[in-house]
């Protein structure tokens, strides 16, 4: 069969590379390592559908390679730090403890748009291709489509609503039918970019290692339709692999620096050889002719190599001043900087393109690249961040803005930091670009260069470290949109907190506080934890919608469940209100307004913004209509931005109480309508007063922290006030607080055998009712049958307590190293309700229970103690060794965020030390440590229940984890270890 039956003609040029090194004339040139060429071969293809048809001739006949089985594409990172980098990372280590809330404005980012899975594992599957990690999450969106392009595969989805509109395919489809490696092999690393000003798709990804011949690969969409024909293209780099090639579009006023930059990590077979800079003929290749190259190989500059730099990548559709380079874009921890070096490329005669002396802009503050990996909760591997020499993640997105914007072009990028103790967030950092871009070279819009004054400075406006909580970040990418908004998209985890890696992202508007971003919003939750290799998305991408430049749009990995390649690439998009400008924008202090009909009205204040300057009048009124029993008035009703109008609302008695939804729209010339909701909550009367339930009348034995409280449901409310005092009369009240459910659990630590009394107030808008009635209780000892006490003039301060009840989502049950964990929430040997259980096997395993992070107090509260609750079976050596054991429990304790793990040994124990010593055995993952072990065969040494008190005052003002390890030999097996009550207590001194 002629597999060519029905295919238009293919138009094949082939050209021989040339390469050759030039020395400018210019001193201040960088030009030592340049190489210039051709494309070895290029071509245009049929449509992408007869692509597709030939694809699966080419296979069948062998022409293409078969699809690898399961792989972990390796971490290239075989190279040394520079020897001022090493200086510097050995004189600043990361900071010992994380700082918390960090970056932050407090403002609220907008609310997902689009969220949909793009392309998954599950289309690798689908497209006959094995499991690959990581999938090098890409994407980029055009006018009707959104395409990602990943390891192994691409798949084009409806913008509307996020559909799939075509694919999956396989990612070397677009090189069927133009022979080579281009088209035989599909390696990964793709990159996938619509260019906005060709209005087209640029979609390339690299050839196998091969260090012999590195293999750059492209094809370009010859129209804006991704299912169109393409002209492809294959460069050819000899001697080395070139690796991780991240893409930019560039081009200027007057189009004589367009091109498509990257850098590339370059291998060879003794490992890293360098960091290149590249371009290839971006006009050229738009039109299917023959295309040049230009690469520099001698990028090492500020006493480091150029290992994580990335080009400029232009997201607008306004272009740069005539005749500006590509800036290229690093981090340099070491100089408190970030590093700019532009490639000016002249294609009438490319020996003259140079580099110029980089620029090193500051940041005016240190900062750390790191950490080298995520933890997961349980059972998930540790994930890589690539956070190596301060890397630069994809992309360094970089827009013009017209003069009348009154904008700097400007510069967006992001990287993985650590801000304490393995505490991983994401630094971004904007850079402004003066109206005349001037480096050591000096590039003027006409294109000469000179040496001049610098006279307008790059500036650094916004930058800082996002961390707004205790999870970790990284894996991030960033944008900017017309108006100077900024949209940041990054994965997210916490072990501790047992959240699983998901998608989320935070934003900025131009006109917010300098240096923060915005609350964060969630694109998706992750579905599990990926396990078995540590490879994580390699890359992620935001780009900005080029129909209205406001939209954005990103793609970050998550894991589809828990596994070792289930991972998914999310697709989100959202939107930034102040893009819409001019216009408006309604907002108030208030979301929820109480309204009692016995009363008459409330109040609320409407406040109308201003965006980019709009000052057309704005109407407010309700819509749709209030419903029958409420009245609602608007003063005024006509509001010129930036102002205010008062909200008043009223209902009748006929109104049943509850929760109702009042809208208010504004409209106006020129913009859209805007519309703001209340939640209005109603009331006809004072609320019953209610029961209480538990702890009931006269407990005793109750826990100083943690003790659940519960009351009756009563109809007609909207909060409840409970209060705990240590008084009948309620003078001296301890621990109050306000909530909208019957139920409270206590967070405030009680004094141990002390007596207490609380009672509920039910709340809501038309008042509060009765006081219920009053129940005493009674504390009962720190824990059953001891309490880490404290010396006299000083009461028990309790900084951590969990008596295993409902929810222990914050402990982390890691994979066992050895055999299987088998710790587990149980209802059985607790001292009350429930514990933590693990079995004593008759094999060999090391079994881990680890704690939230627990920060402990100053020592000016010592004696600081953990004490917990504990019954012991776990087989003793009751033989020829006495107070021996062949499985033991043990406690260990970590300071590094779980990093590493000491053991706590029996003399930092107060009460229930160590009763045996592992017994010799290869078996045991525990042999020869000391350890707790107890059987009815030896009663006086290890009684199968007690409190087990450890001083902590070495750890003192320090965040700590504490490991309970169980390991077991390859035998008898027992009962087993139980736990409860943990308390972690210091002792605060009485005034």
């Amino acid at each position: 069969m002629n597999i060519f039956t029905n295919l238009k003609p293919i138009n094949i040029t082939i050209a021989l590379v040339l390469t050759f090194i030039c020395i400018s004339a210019n001193a201040n040139d960088n030009d030592d390592g340049l190489l210039l060429g051709m494309a070895i071969k290029h071509d245009t293809s049929p449509p992408l559908l007869e692509l597709l048809s030939l694809y699966e001739e080419l296979e069948l006949s062998g022409e293409i390679d078969a699809p690898q089985p399961d792989y972990i594409v390796p971490n290239i990172l075989n190279i040394d730090p520079s020897p001022a980098e090493t200086e510097f990372y050995e004189n600043n280590p990361t900071p010992s403890a994380s700082r918390g809330d960090v970056g932050t404005n407090g403002l609220a980012s907008p609310p997902v748009l689009i969220s949909v899975d793009g392309y998954t594992q599950n289309d690798n599957a689908a497209v006959g291709i094995g499991g690959v990690s990581p999938p090098d999450t890409n994407g980029d969106v055009g006018i009707d489509y959104y395409i990602q392009y990943v390891n192994l595969g691409w798949k084009i989805l409806n913008k509307t609503d996020g559909s799939v509109a075509a694919g999956p395919f396989r990612g070397n489809t677009f090189w069927a039918g133009f022979g080579g490696r281009c088209q035989s092999n599909n390696a990964g690393d793709p990159i996938v970019l619509y260019d906005k000003q060709a209005d087209r798709w640029v979609f390339s990804q690299f050839v196998n290692r091969n260090n012999t011949a590195g293999i750059q690969c492209f094809a370009i969409s010859t129209t804006n339709d991704p299912l169109g024909p393409y002209h492809r293209y294959q460069f050819l780099f000899p001697g080395e692999f070139n690796d991780y090639p991240h893409i930019g579009v560039w081009d200027d006023v007057s189009g004589d620096r367009s091109g498509y930059y990257f850098v590339t990590h370059d291998f060879g077979n003794n490992g890293f050889n360098q960091a290149s800079y590249a371009v290839v003929e971006r006009t050229a290749m738009l039109d299917g002719n023959p295309a040049q190259f230009v690469r520099f190989t001698d990028t090492f500059f500020n006493g480091a190599p150029s290992f994580g730099a990335l080009p400029a990548h232009l997201e607008s559709k306004e272009l740069p001043p005539s005749g500006m380079c590509n800036p290229f874009v690093a981090a340099r921890p070491n100089q408190s900087g970030y590093q700019l070096v532009e490639l000016c490329v002249n294609w009438d005669n490319a020996a003259s393109s140079f580099l110029s002396d980089p620029l090193i802009v500051s940041a005016g503050e240190s900062f750390n690249p790191g950490p080298g990996s995520i933890s997961q909760p349980g059972g998930g591997a540790d994930l890589d961040t690539l956070a190596q020499f301060g890397r630069i993640m994809y992309r360094a997105s970089f827009r013009a803005y017209p003069d009348e914007v009154g904008l700097k072009d400007t510069m967006v990028f992001t990287l993985p930091v650590d801000i304490g103790g393995g505490h991983a967030a994401v630094r971004w950092a904007q850079i402004n670009f003066p109206d005349v871009p001037q480096f050591g070279d000096f590039i003027f819009k006409d294109g000469f260069d000179g040496d001049i004054p610098v006279v307008d400075p790059y500036t650094v406006p916004n930058q800082g470290e996002y961390a707004p909580d205790s999870d970790d970040r990284w894996m991030s990418a960033i944008s900017i949109d017309k108006t100077g908004n900024i949209g940041m998209a990054y994965s997210a985890t916490n072990s501790a907190q047992s959240v699983f890696p998901g998608v989320r992202f935070t934003t900025r508007a131009h006109g917010d506080p300098a240096n923060t971003l915005r609350e964060e919003q969630v694109c998706v939750d992750g579905g599990g934890v990926q396990t078995g290799n540590s490879r994580w998305g390699d890359y992620s991408s935001v780009s900005v919608d080029p129909v209205d430049e406001c939209t954005f749009w990103a793609t970050v990995e998550y894991p589809l469940s828990t596994g070792g390649s289930n991972w998914g690439n999310r697709v989100c998009s959202f939107k930034m209100l102040e893009c819409d400008g001019p216009s408006f924008n309604l907002s108030s202090d208030v979301s929820d307004i109480n309204v009692c009909a016995l009363t008459g009205a409330s109040n609320a204040t409407i406040d109308v913004d201003s965006i980019v300057n709009f000052t057309n009048d704005v109407s407010l009124a309700f819509n749709p209509p209030l419903l029958s029993g409420f009245t609602g008035t608007l003063t005024p009703t006509v509001v010129t931005p930036t102002g205010t109008s008062d909200l008043e609302i009223s209902v009748t008695n006929a109104v049943t109480p509850g929760q109702y939804i009042v809208t208010v729209e504004g409209s106006a010339l020129d913009t859209d309508n805007k519309t703001l909701d209340f939640n209005v909550n109603v009331s006809n009367n004072i609320p019953g007063v209610t029961t209480l339930l538990t702890p009931v009348d006269i407990a005793t034995g109750v826990a100083v922290s943690g003790t659940e409280y519960t009351w009756s449901d009563i109809n007609d409310s909207e909060t409840y006030l409970i209060e705990i005092s240590s008084d009948v009369g309620f003078n001296n009240i301890v621990e109050s607080a306000t909530t909208t459910t019957n139920s409270y659990q206590s967070s405030v630590g009680l004094e141990s055998n002390t007596t207490y009394y609380w009672r509920v107030t039910v709340q809501n808008s038309c008042g509060q009712s009765a006081s219920s009635s009053i129940f005493e209780f009674t504390t009962g000892s720190l824990v059953d049958g001891s309490d880490a006490e404290c010396p006299n003039g000083s009461v028990a301060n309790i900084h951590f307590y969990d008596n295993i009840e409902g929810d222990v989502s914050d402990w982390t049950l890691p994979t066992a190293p050895i055999g299987t964990n088998t710790w587990v929430q149980s209802s059985e040997r607790a001292f009350s309700g429930s514990s933590w259980y693990a079995e004593d096997l008759d094999v060999s395993s090391d079994q881990y229970l680890v704690s939230p992070p627990i920060l402990l107090p100053s020592i000016s509260e010592s004696p600081i103690s953990l004490s917990y609750w504990n019954f012991q079976d776990i087989e003793a050596n009751d033989g020829v060794f006495t107070d021996a054991c062949w499985d033991g429990g043990l406690l260990e304790i970590s300071t590094d965020g779980g990093a590493n793990y000491t053991q706590i040994f029996s003399s930092q124990i107060i009460e229930d030390p160590y009763n045996g010593t592992i017994t010799d055995n290869d078996d045991s993952p525990i042999s020869g440590l000391n350890a707790w072990c107890a059987t009815s065969a030896v009663p006086a040494t290890g009684d199968q229940t007690d409190i087990t008190i450890a001083d902590l005052d070495s750890f003192a003002g320090q965040t700590v984890q504490f490991r309970f390890r169980l390991g077991t030999d390859n035998a008898v097996g027992a009962e087993g270890w139980y736990l409860d009550n943990v308390t972690v207590q210091g002792c605060q001194v009485v005034n």
